[in-house]
């Protein structure tokens, strides 16, 4: 034990960890991509969170400020209701099932279901949530926002016997 009576080894166990966090902010400071507004005519890609990969009843989409709500309703047992709600107002929704090979399943565009485009909606004929994705296209003042997401949230699963989503 008289490794730690050392006072070089006493000062050097202090000051390490603090060196740690202070390089680990600096390098984060200017690697760090900076956010930038969109810019009108380009297109970005929405990040598909991770209630999209689950039977979750929801799937959210992000990107800076825009964030889009999927939600699904069973019509019947064939026909789905897929509703996009949006923190922005949107000038047009398109969205399209795909296949696991990439084979463009359904296309059709969406319909504004309120005045101010903040919600949107369509119906789909027997989607496959286990060998299909959406692919969802969405324009805020000519700028475009896509986003390739699973289908596994139109089936909302829980292991209790309430609904959770109210």
């Amino acid at each position: 034990m008289a490794f730690y009576k050392n006072k070089h080894v006493i000062v050097a166990m202090l000051v390490a960890p603090v060196l740690a966090l202070i390089s680990y902010f600096s390098v984060d400071a200017v690697v760090a991509e900076k956010p930038h507004a969109a810019k009108v005519g380009e297109h970005y890609s929405l990040l598909e969170k991770s209630n999209c990969r689950y039977s979750s009843g929801a799937c959210n989409l992000k990107n800076g400020d825009v964030e889009l709500v999927i939600k699904p309703e069973w019509i019947t047992n064939q026909r789905l209701r897929l509703t996009i709600n949006s923190s922005t107002p949107l000038n047009n929704v398109i969205g399209a099932r795909v296949n696991v090979l990439g084979e463009e399943v359904a296309a059709n565009a969406m319909e504004s279901t309120d005045s101010e485009g903040f919600s949107w909606s369509t119906e789909m004929l027997t989607p496959d949530a286990d060998l299909e994705r959406l692919h969802v296209a969405v324009a805020i003042n000519e700028t475009w926002y896509y986003a390739d997401a699973a289908l596994k949230f139109i089936n909302y699963e829980s292991s209790f016997d309430d609904d959770f989503r109210q």
